[in-house]
C-alpha cells in the first residue's frame, strides 16, 4: 500500500470523497472553473499552434527569398543590362537601389539588403562594378 503523503493532492481528495461509496462508481467531477480553464487552454493552444505555423512559414519564405537574392548576386556579370537584373527581382527585395543622374550619365548603386555589404554599380544601364 502507498504512503498517503506521497499521493498527489487531487488523488487523495478524490479518494476521500469516494471512500466507502464504491458501489456508486464515484468519480470527482471537474468544477465549472476547471472546465472553463480547460476550454480556454484548448483555445490558446490552437492560437499558439497557428502562430507557430505562420512563423515557420514566414521563416521558410525568408529563407527562399535569401536564396533567390544570393543566386541573383552570384549570377551578376559585368556588362549585363540593369533591366535584366530588375526583371529577376520584381519586388525589389534583394537590394536597396540608389540612383544618381548627371548630365552625362545615370548611375545606380544596388546595395544588397542582407547586410553583407555586397553591392553592384550600374552605369548608363549596364553593370560596371560588382563588390562582394
Amino acid at each position: 500500500m502507498q504512503d498517503i503523503a506521497k499521493l498527489p493532492t487531487q488523488m487523495v481528495r478524490a479518494s476521500l470523497l469516494c471512500f466507502g461509496v464504491l458501489v456508486c462508481g464515484c468519480a470527482e467531477q471537474p468544477s465549472e472553473t476547471e472546465v472553463a480553464h480547460s476550454a480556454l487552454a484548448t483555445e490558446l493552444d490552437g492560437y499558439a499552434e497557428r502562430h507557430i505555423q505562420r512563423l515557420s512559414q514566414k521563416a521558410q519564405e525568408e529563407d527562399a527569398q535569401k536564396k533567390r537574392c544570393d543566386d541573383l548576386f552570384k549570377g551578376l556579370r559585368i556588362g549585363v543590362a540593369e533591366t535584366t537584373i530588375r526583371a529577376q527581382d520584381p519586388n525589389k527585395k534583394c537590394a536597396a537601389i540608389h540612383s544618381t543622374v548627371t548630365a552625362r550619365s545615370k548611375r545606380s548603386l544596388w546595395e544588397w539588403s542582407d547586410g553583407s555589404g555586397r553591392s553592384a554599380t550600374f552605369e548608363n544601364g549596364r553593370l560596371a562594378l560588382i563588390q562582394d
